[in-house]
């Protein structure tokens, strides 16, 4: 890791704002890189530009799955259901207590052909277009858009979101489509195992063909006006025992090795739309190393309690509502440094572990953030698990795509964030961990692919992108470091590999 840091030092100079990616407008600018960083950022509520999926929300064909020893796939063909709405009632101000603008809420009900086997993330009997109870709906952090051609040449628009929340199953059976784990933290069957991951939405954008809008000219456009064909593909985990209930006091649904509840040996997964191979793992992805430079941005949301009052000691003190923050351009180093199985496995080779970093500069100080190593549950600090692939029969935009969920543990001190500092009035500051979750999606044979992603920077230049790199802090609002139970996403990491 110190090697990485230290050429990170070199990387900063490359680095430039136009690589930031958000929601676009017709100047080029998405809208979270044309100001000042980490300033506050004035936008509508909801997100503007962000489409929202109409009541109701859209069906479609999934495949559930749980893999053991990282090679045994057990599925589930399910139809699932997934509704959409801002995170909180659209009241004017920004509310202490309530969700920031880049903040959406989700709900996820599917189950099989028979009802033999049944879920939702989130609760579908509380859950409405306008409740703001968190505990009715699963978080949705947008990170960012981007373009890309459908099969009939005409250009989509599409807009990611990491995702958490709660499952709960109300029927299935246990080990192989429930995890045991459930049987520990809820009163039989129910709930309780955090699903992480993200959802992509898709819509037929105002700007039809590039001939309309020249290179230099336009980044992209929202979806057309009228009727909306919305498309969506999602991935949600439920990683593997000895990650999701790991042993330690920083996880409220921590497990002891040895339960027969942890399910150290399985991991569990929602992937959305089917036709996806889950045995259809290419060891070349674990080849991404980019000691060069990868470019991108982080993005924070200063939440609506301060979290650290000192170095080392939690608490809430009170500060006005959630704000979005202007971003901050980075180039990212990576190298890989693990591949394998975790928890004992000898199965097939399906987690990747990186040293992965990269420094910070706003207002003339640099901060490095950099992957922390928990041994051996989390290699280097961060874990890509290689799921799978969707195959040639899949819709055009996931085709030969391959998602591979991301945890790990991230030391930064978020220098936008002016807490961080304890409280001493000593000036020194605090590198707190987070926790990140997310997701890597991979674009195989990206110049054959249907539907390569082609973002742009702020001045009007594309760059087609062969792999997208999303994932965000998990806070529960008391600790930088709780795992195992939903919570709020403050913090953004993107990453484009060109």
């Amino acid at each position: 890791m110190k090697n990485i840091v230290l050429c990170l030092l070199i990387l900063m100079m490359f680095v430039s704002a136009g690589f930031c990616q958000g929601v676009c407008d017709d100047r080029g600018d998405d809208l979270f890189s044309s100001g000042p960083c980490c300033t506050p950022i004035t936008l509508p509520f909801p997100l503007g530009g962000v489409p929202m999926l109409p009541s109701g929300g859209i069906n479609m064909q999934a495949q559930w799955a749980s893999i053991a020893n990282c090679g045994t796939v057990t599925e589930e063909p399910v139809t699932i259901n997934v509704q959409m709405a801002p995170a909180r009632p659209n009241v004017p101000g920004q509310i202490a207590g309530l969700s920031a603008c880049d903040e959406f809420r989700f709900l996820v009900t599917g189950a099989n052909a028979g009802g033999t086997f049944s879920f939702n993330i989130g609760d579908p009997t509380r859950w409405t277009q306008t409740s703001s109870n968190r505990d009715e709906w699963i978080l949705g952090k947008y990170t960012r858009t981007w373009e890309a051609l459908d099969d009939n040449g005409l250009i989509r628009q599409y807009y990611r979101f990491l995702i958490s929340g709660d499952i709960n199953f109300t029927n299935g059976v246990l080990g192989t489509q429930v995890p045991r784990c459930t049987l520990t933290f809820t009163n039989g069957l129910g709930g309780a195992a955090l699903m992480n991951g993200y959802i992509d939405i898709s819509c037929q954008s105002k700007k039809l063909t590039d001939i309309e809008h020249p290179l230099f000219l336009q980044s992209c456009q929202t979806c057309v006006d009228g009727p909306v064909d919305f498309q969506a593909s999602l991935v949600m985990t439920h990683y593997i025992g000895c990650q999701s209930h790991l042993d330690t006091p920083i996880n409220v649904r921590s497990l002891l090795s040895g339960n027969m509840n942890k399910h150290s040996d399985t991991s569990y997964h929602l992937v959305a739309p089917n036709n996806f191979n889950f045995s259809q793992v290419d060891p070349s992805i674990a080849a991404m190393d980019f000691p060069g430079a990868s470019y991108g941005s982080i993005r924070s949301t200063v939440s609506h309690t301060t979290l650290l009052t000192d170095c080392g000691v939690f608490g809430y003190v009170p500060r006005p509502g959630p704000l979005c923050l202007y971003d901050m351009p980075q180039a990212v180093s990576s190298l890989n440094t693990f591949t394998g199985c975790l928890c004992g496995d000898t199965g097939a080779p399906r987690y990747y572990g990186r040293d992965i970093g990269s420094y910070v500069n706003c207002g003339g100080v640099a901060y490095p953030w950099y992957s922390t190593e928990i041994a051996p549950e989390i290699p280097s600090g961060y874990t890509e698990y290689n799921l799978g692939t969707w195959n040639s029969t899949a819709r055009y935009d996931v085709k030969d795509v391959s998602p591979l969920p991301i945890l790990g543990t991230v030391n930064y001190l978020d220098n936008c964030d002016p807490n961080v500092f304890n409280s001493t009035g000593s000036g020194v500051p605090c590198e707190p961990l987070h926790l990140i979750f997310g997701i890597r999606t991979f674009y195989n044979d990206v110049d054959l692919n249907a539907s390569p992603p082609v973002i742009w920077n702020t001045v009007g230049l594309r760059f087609v992108v062969d792999t997208l790199i999303d994932f965000g802090n998990h806070e529960t609002g008391q600790d930088r470091l709780t795992a195992g139970a939903p919570a709020w996403t403050n913090i953004v990491w993107t990453i484009s590999e060109i």
